[in-house]
């Protein structure tokens, strides 16, 4: 679906939800799909909005080394946030497992320490005083949130005792060391600096094409996330930001 609409609260708000509707934590996904919805509705919902995100933050940051443009650095940035947001959904799966295979208290406590953080680097959004401006409610720069990722993951290939019960949710040492490692690989290219005029002119139109797909899928599941809304209090709530 071609578009001409930026990055704005509205495609925050529907990537918030699908965030919230695959949670593990909750029975949502479950009621979606029984109506007759899919993940893969969800997670392009999700995926798009985070794209967008991505090519707009990317548009006022720096070009860095090795990197041939803000699209590119875009991407590259969106690829691991995605994946970290995919482990974290499946480590808070993982563990009320290890609770049950009756897991310490340390460790089930580091592990919280954990997904407390990474909670605060979905997607969010504060008002600048020129206008809407892309931020991580705890921390001041995308060098901030790519640090945190990178220091979770890390964090998580130590904890041995559990790499059974995360190994079973498909995060393995060698999936948390390949997230670490890309998100190591941007360290010192998300500066402060503005992008060059061509590569913002690049990002603003691979964003309004992630906006426009993010779009096109909405309206083809309004009405399923609608039944859910009516099942469910919280849906409904999270919907009135997400109309347009």
């Amino acid at each position: 679906m071609p578009s001409n609409e930026a990055y704005n609260d509205v495609v925050e708000a529907r990537a918030r939800l699908a965030v919230l509707m695959l949670d593990p934590k909750n029975s949502l996904l479950e009621k979606y799909v029984a109506l007759g919805g899919a993940a893969s509705d969800l997670e392009e919902i999700r995926d798009q909005g985070l794209k967008a995100q991505a090519l707009n933050v990317m548009q006022t940051v720096a070009i860095g080394a090795g990197v041939g443009s803000t699209e590119e650095l875009g991407k590259k940035f969106l690829a691991v946030q995605v994946e970290y947001s995919n482990v974290m959904a499946a480590v808070q799966a993982a563990r009320l497992d290890l609770k049950r295979k009756g897991a310490s208290d340390i460790l089930l406590a580091t592990i919280d320490k954990i997904l407390v953080n990474e909670a605060q680097h979905v997607i969010a959004a504060i008002r600048g005083e020129k206008g809407l401006k892309r931020e991580a409610k705890r921390s001041m720069s995308m060098e901030a949130i790519r640090a945190e990722i990178e220091k979770d993951a890390v964090a998580l290939g130590l904890l041995k005792e559990a790499h059974a019960v995360l190994g079973d949710r498909k995060v393995t040492t060698d999936r948390l060391k390949k997230l670490a490692d890309g998100a190591r690989s941007l360290s010192g290219k998300l500066g402060e600096r503005i992008a060059k005029k061509g590569a913002a002119k690049d990002s603003t139109t691979a964003e309004h094409d992630a906006v426009g797909k993010q779009a096109e899928r909405w309206v083809a599941s309004r009405r399923l996330l609608g039944k859910v809304g009516r099942q469910d209090q919280t849906v409904a709530d999270a919907l009135q930001g997400a109309a347009k």
